[in-house]
């Protein structure tokens, strides 16, 4: 996740998703994205629509803070993890926030009103913001609802000690980063290959670990399912399948799944 200027950006990916934080002003020109492919010389232009703009309906508000202040703002793990899914895929840990900052509504000055408004929080690059109300603060997600964990965001005024400040207490469903020797994406991988490879028990092993250290891991449900299946143990399959289908239910697989337990149940059927 990143900014994108005037100055050329280089990426590697399969895809990429161009948005913005707000919508443009009344009567300013779509913005127009060139993308060029550095093997090829093939260059591709379209421009950003003015409905392709970020919610900041599940942000998180930070308020009441004094315009006339200048805040530090920092990311940190504090020993937690938190990742998401775009579009049913597993994506990275996440280690970036966009936090977009609300001005006194009468009070900024035409410098304020002329800079950006939103800053890209990395985990371990404080930054130092002066003259603002208000912040709403997020991941960059397609859909909140599969978020698990969480990271400790600290806005603390300039000249105070940091460690005066105590860390609130990690949710239920975010347990400490240091009980994961493995992320849960990297366990669901690793089971994958294992069952590819006819390694069912221990495949099984690395299901019932991931969903002890990650309850709300779909995939790991996904992964213990399917190999209680190939061990021949079709009840406790079919229960960790319900259980995916409960966290994830408009996973790309799902379709599936639901047919396996339809044909599941009507095996014993009367």
């Amino acid at each position: 996740m990143g900014t994108l200027s005037a100055t050329p950006t280089m990426l590697l990916a399969k895809s990429v998703r161009f948005f913005t934080l707000e919508p443009p002003p009344p009567g300013t020109p779509p913005r127009v994205v060139v993308v060029e492919n550095t093997h090829t010389e093939k260059r591709t232009e379209f421009k950003v629509p003015r409905t392709a703009v970020a919610s900041l309906k599940e942000a998180f508000t930070v308020s009441k803070l004094d315009a006339a202040t200048t805040y530090q703002l920092s990311l940190s793990s504090e020993g937690r993890y938190a990742w998401m899914r775009q579009e049913n895929r597993m994506a990275d840990e996440i280690k970036t926030i966009v936090c977009v900052k609300r001005l006194p509504s009468k009070k900024a000055s035409a410098v304020q009103a002329a800079e950006p408004r939103y800053v890209l929080l990395r985990e371990g690059t404080p930054q130092s913001l002066s003259g603002i109300s208000a912040l709403a603060c997020g991941f960059v997600d397609d859909s909140p609802k599969d978020n698990v964990g969480s990271l400790v965001l600290r806005v603390i005024p300039s000249g105070q000690d940091p460690s005066s400040f105590t860390t609130p207490p990690s949710p239920d469903d975010a347990p400490p980063k240091s009980a994961f020797q493995e992320s849960p994406a990297e366990m669901y991988h690793q089971g994958k290959l294992l069952t590819a490879a006819k390694q069912f028990d221990e495949a099984l092993q690395i299901g019932q670990q991931c969903v002890q250290q990650a309850p709300r891991f779909a995939e790991c449900h996904l992964l213990l399912g399917a190999s209680y299946i190939r061990l021949g143990h079709p009840e406790e399959g079919a229960s960790a399948y319900r259980k995916f289908l409960e966290l994830a239910p408009d996973h790309s697989i799902a379709p599936k799944i639901r047919q396996t337990l339809e044909d599941f149940d009507k095996s014993k059927a009367p």
